[in-house]
């Protein structure tokens, strides 16, 4: 029950954590809070993925273990591609090139963070659910 506790809660994470994000930058708040929130719920999302890999099938002799490493390879791509756009979003916020006028990368991360959070949950169900009703 680890990997979809991780991706269950990484998850709600990566969705609401960008969303703290946005509001406090468009309150001209210090957004801490939401940086690491969505730091930590892209991170939990990777794990989960990465215990996918670690303990699935082996993908090498049955087309579902393919099938499970393809999705489990999928949510660590966009993971990885979160966190690349969550460190440049933190960067700009500490160079202090963002305000409540020019909030467009932390929108962008939104989005994003949210397609990364709505896949991975589906493509890691669909890889666990097999395994749940065995």
């Amino acid at each position: 029950l680890v990997g979809p506790i991780l991706a269950g809660g990484g998850g709600l994470a990566l969705m609401f954590g960008p969303r703290r994000t946005v509001r406090a930058i468009s309150r001209s708040q210090p957004p801490r809070t939401g940086l690491a929130l969505t730091g930590v719920g892209v991170l939990a999302l990777a794990a989960a993925a990465g215990l996918m890999l670690r303990n699935g099938p082996d993908p090498t002799s049955h087309a579902f273990g393919a099938t499970v490493w393809l999705l489990a390879g999928h949510v660590l791509l966009h993971a990885v591609i979160t966190l690349i756009m969550l460190g440049f979003l933190a960067l700009r916020i500490w160079r202090g090139y963002t305000s409540p006028r020019r909030n467009g990368e932390a929108r962008i991360l939104q989005l994003w963070a949210d397609f990364t959070a709505v896949t991975g949950l589906l493509a890691l169900t669909a890889a666990w659910a097999p395994g749940a009703f065995a």
